[in-house]
């Protein structure tokens, strides 16, 4: 797991799990193919820097708040165009483009959500004390399903 924090390091043996995890599930590499990641709730682009890059020959980040864009922009500076587009917006609102991404990546999403307590909404869901949801919920509420 990596931390959404600029302050919070990213643990080489973190980004080398993900990419003993990643690389087997990409397609190979042929003459011609662009392999592109998307980088869903990028935030200031550090996963794209440390892993995607790296496995991938072309990442776009989509990032909801703007200053994490603005910041992205400055740290991946060096990365040029092989990060395609840096798309500010918020996931819900984003449609990909069909067979453009070989790899979502939504590593800094899933911390952030796993990172602090959801509680239901009682208008929603039936229940007037707030509840700690579990991962599984909030890896269901990222995906749009509760």
């Amino acid at each position: 797991m990596t931390g959404s924090e600029p302050s919070t390091p990213l643990w080489q043996a973190d980004i080398d799990d993900s990419r003993r995890f990643v690389v087997p599930l990409l397609p190979k590499r042929t003459p011609g193919r662009t392999l592109r990641a998307l980088d869903v709730g990028a935030g200031i682009g550090r996963i794209t820097g440390a892993l995607l890059l790296d496995v991938c020959d072309t990442v776009d980040l989509l990032e909801g708040a703007s200053n994490f864009v603005t910041k992205a922009k400055e740290q991946l500076a060096w990365a040029g165009e092989r990060v395609e587009r840096y798309i500010c917006e918020g996931m819900q609102n984003f449609t990909p483009e069909v067979g453009r991404y070989e790899l979502p990546a939504l590593a800094e999403l899933l911390h952030e959500l796993l990172r602090r307590p959801l509680h239901r909404d009682p208008l929603h869901h039936g229940t007037t004390a707030p509840q700690r949801l579990t991962w599984p919920h909030c890896v269901a509420r990222a995906a749009g399903t509760i």
